[in-house]
């Protein structure tokens, strides 16, 4: 091989070299090409996560809140609900007393006329018996 040979040789190698070189850098190119498209898609889903973790943070706190919020209400209900019973028992209390008076007047009027009653049937019973006599000709 003259020098002309070698150079050729030479240049065919580094022309085969520079192919391969060639064809390793683009299918380096393709691998950092997949390599964004992959890392933007994971950036895409951390930003759908994060976001997601900020909606589930908010509706945790709002749901805390309105647990809250019914716990205060229902507590108020209830407090009101003991503030009425007890001014319904005040305002009952005085109308059971007049309830109780009127009972046991009314105890008393039955007995007093019943009293009468037995009196009128006693005065009835002796009149019959001094009409009778009257009448017998005993009176």
């Amino acid at each position: 091989m003259d020098d002309v040979g070698l150079v050729r040789h030479q240049l065919s190698m580094e022309e085969s070299r520079a192919e391969r070189l060639d064809h390793e850098l683009a299918e380096a190119a393709a691998i950092g090409r997949l390599l964004l498209n992959k890392n933007e898609e994971l950036r895409n889903e951390a930003l759908q996560l994060r976001e997601g973790l900020v909606a589930a943070e908010n509706g945790e706190r709002e749901a805390k809140e309105a647990t809250q919020r019914h716990r205060e209400l229902a507590l108020r209900a209830r407090q009101a609900a003991q503030r009425e019973t007890e001014e319904l028992r005040q305002e009952l209390l005085p109308v059971e007393d007049r309830a109780w008076q009127t009972e046991a007047a009314s105890s008393k009027r039955d007995r007093d006329l019943l009293t009468k009653i037995e009196r009128l049937q006693r005065s009835l019973q002796d009149r019959r018996g001094t009409s009778l006599c009257v009448w017998s000709g005993a009176g």
